[in-house]
């Protein structure tokens, strides 16, 4: 009886802690603020919001399961936590006001961070947590390892001359009035750019919203950049034209561009087995296709205009009869390979097209086999006579002017297509061991060749 009621006990007395949890520690500072001072935040974790008034002090309210350090030194104010205290699944608030003329450095491992109605310039250096800003007219640098950035300047707000956005993972949205006088230069790894009704600027935007006087610089490795704002110049190249071959006069072209990326290919035609076919027909063997598709892939790396790549290609062909009790098989498999090397003549977001060439080796091999029947035994097998096998292979190298053009569907997805002439120049057909069998029909691989495919790349 008793054991139960200690059980009992226990239950209320945690379900007491659960509906009036312990209240949380609190701390009240107000000190002076005079013009030359700053702010310095280095905590390593916890929500910060500064909000700039008209008076001459700063006021700080700090709420949680533990209380930074307040302390003064010369013209700086700090707050800061110890970083080597056990933070699991501690809580923090700041609350700060402070003149609005002030500078504010700001650090924090984790948590969200606003800033609002501040001059003096602010610095913002979070791991993770979002950040949100407004009406910021000093220069601001905001980076967040991982999460999301907002910018908001209202009407007749001041702006500052320079402001840099960055987050590793997240979504940058930038809200700025008509008047506002800036150039923005954004760009995303993995994602798009994107205006009012969702009109589309690609992965890479260079714009002007009235003077262009002040330089924003927007950037996210994966997410998506939105600017919400209706009087925007466009400095690169119009949306509306697809191919956008009219960069090339508007200055795109002077910032250094890297890109890579790769995909599987169709390519079409073969000739070669239908070249090879008249040459073992007499001989009863059974015909294979005379045109034929293969599948390959390609890959390159970009530095401004010039491209260096690698592109490969081949496939294997069966074929099997049977003619007066002997079964004949016949089996063809081929390869071609090589570096690329390419000029991009027209580059845009969307679209671009190069010249270059393919430059490499092919190799090709032939097994013909003729037997009396389909289950051999071994002493048959060794001695010839009702199995008889032959294994030719064959050496070269080839090259290929080629075209090739690209079209963005979405994010990093493109597709892709290419036209070239295939000039291939084969060595002698060998046997396994080495030894040339002379008046044998080349491998001939050269013609026209096309290919198709995705292409995945930033």
């Amino acid at each position: 009886m008793f054991y139960n009621l200690k059980f009992l006990a226990g239950g209320i007395l945690s379900a007491l802690m659960v509906y009036f949890p312990a209240r949380a520690l609190e701390l009240q500072r107000e000190m002076e603020f005079a013009p030359g001072d700053v702010l310095k935040i280095d905590i390593k974790a916890g929500n910060i919001q500064i909000t700039g008034n008209h008076g001459g002090a700063i006021t700080i309210n700090a709420q949680g399961d533990i209380l930074p350090e307040v302390e003064r030194s010369g013209n700086t104010v700090r707050i800061f936590t110890d970083k080597h205290q056990n933070w699991n699944r501690k809580r923090l608030d700041l609350t700060i006001g402070l003149p609005s003329w002030a500078a504010a450095d700001i650090s924090s491992g984790a948590g969200d961070v606003a800033a609002y109605d501040i001059s003096g310039g602010v610095l913002i250096d979070i791991g993770a947590g979002d950040i949100y800003a407004r009406n910021l007219s000093g220069k601001l640098d905001a980076e967040t390892g991982a999460g999301n950035i907002q910018g908001r300047w209202q009407q007749k707000a001041s702006m500052p001359g320079q402001c840099r956005l960055t987050t590793g993972v997240g979504n940058i949205n930038l809200e700025l009035p008509d008047s506002a006088g800036v150039r923005i230069d954004a760009q995303t790894g993995l994602g798009k750019i994107s205006g009012r009704d969702d009109r589309g600027y690609g992965r890479r935007a260079d714009i002007s919203i009235g003077s262009g006087e002040g330089v924003f610089q927007l950037s996210t490795g994966i997410g998506n950049i939105s600017i919400n704002a209706k009087q925007i110049l466009i400095n690169d190249w119009p949306d509306d034209d697809i191919l956008n071959w009219r960069h090339q006069r508007l200055g795109y072209q002077k910032d250094f561009h890297f890109e890579m990326g790769g995909g599987p290919l169709a390519f079409w035609p073969d000739r070669s087995a239908g070249r090879l076919q008249p040459y073992v027909s007499p001989a009863g063997f059974p015909e294979l296709r005379q045109e034929s598709y293969c599948w390959g892939g390609q890959g390159y790396m970009q530095f401004n205009r010039f491209r260096i790549g690698y592109a490969g290609w081949g496939q294997d062909l069966k074929a099997r009869s049977s003619l007066s009790d002997t079964q004949r098989y016949y089996d063809y498999k081929y390869s071609l390979g090589g570096v690329t090397l390419e000029y991009v003549l027209l580059r845009g977001r969307r679209a671009d097209i190069s010249l270059g060439a393919l430059l490499g080796g092919v190799d090709a091999e032939i097994n013909l086999a003729r037997s009396a029947s389909s289950d051999l035994g071994w002493e048959q097998t060794v001695l010839l006579d009702s199995e008889r096998e032959l294994a030719l292979k064959s050496e070269g190298f080839m090259g290929m002017p080629l075209v090739r053009g690209k079209l963005r569907l979405f994010g990093i997805v493109w597709l892709q297509a290419q036209a070239g002439y295939l000039y291939s120049r084969m060595g002698e057909w060998k046997t396994h061991t080495e030894k040339e069998v002379f008046s044998t029909p080349p491998a001939d691989h050269s013609g026209w060749i096309f290919a198709v495919g995705p292409h995945f790349g930033i």
